[in-house]
């Protein structure tokens, strides 16, 4: 994969550097994994088929096909998501930090700005709202500066491990958060601003699918 992703680089002319600006990330993330072989999170592979749409994203994984998307699929690649087969309150943060993780599929999101990937809600403690099986999409946000819009639905993980679907409200306690269940069996949780390492925005729903 390091040898495709620098071959794309080479094709549009572009230093390792000003491909990494490109994609947000620090300096050094796709020098190191090419010169001196580290892995790349599957997040950056995403954002690679998001910030250049043109870019085949079963290439890009799997080495079969053109580096390119024909003209014919290129609009169609490009309101896509990866879909991955992994529950949020589970195995999601081995898929995100291992980027030898293929998607099981592509979700249509040409009506959604924003979304990186799916994943699944596993629980109860969302329901009625999303029901426990239910696909949900992702969108990153930064753990620092502005805080979450209060009453909206988000994904998080902290330093202790908890990984969680919830509502964010704001919180009498300085410096934390107040998470909110929409199924009133579950009780609400506090979580210390600077223990979330990953924040995501649902941005959408879908229906539960069969196993």
């Amino acid at each position: 994969m390091l040898e495709r992703i620098k071959a794309f680089i080479d094709y549009k002319k572009l230093s390792v550097r000003k491909f990494e600006q490109a994609l947000g990330m620090s300096n050094g993330t796709i020098h190191n994994a090419v010169v001196k072989g580290s892995s790349i999170s599957s997040q950056w592979l995403t954002k690679m088929v998001q910030q250049f749409p043109e870019l085949n994203p079963v290439w890009l994984v799997t080495g079969n096909g053109s580096m390119l998307n024909t003209e014919d699929t290129l609009d169609q690649a490009s309101t896509k998501a990866p879909y991955f087969d992994v529950d949020f309150s589970g195995g999601f943060n081995e898929f995100y930090n291992d980027q030898t993780q293929t998607p099981a599929e592509y979700v249509e999101c040409k009506s959604l700005k924003g979304v990186e990937y799916w994943c699944n809600l596993k629980g109860h403690s969302m329901e009625p709202t999303i029901a426990d099986g239910e696909r949900i999409a992702l969108q990153e946000l930064p753990t620092s500066g502005a805080l979450p819009t209060f009453g909206g639905i988000y994904a998080i993980v902290t330093s202790s491990g908890l990984r969680t679907v919830k509502r964010i409200e704001k919180s009498r306690k300085k410096g934390f958060l107040l998470l909110k269940a929409d199924n009133k069996e579950f009780d609400s949780q506090e979580v210390e601003i600077s223990t979330i390492t990953h924040l995501f925005k649902v941005v959408a729903h879908l229906g539960i699918f069969p196993q």
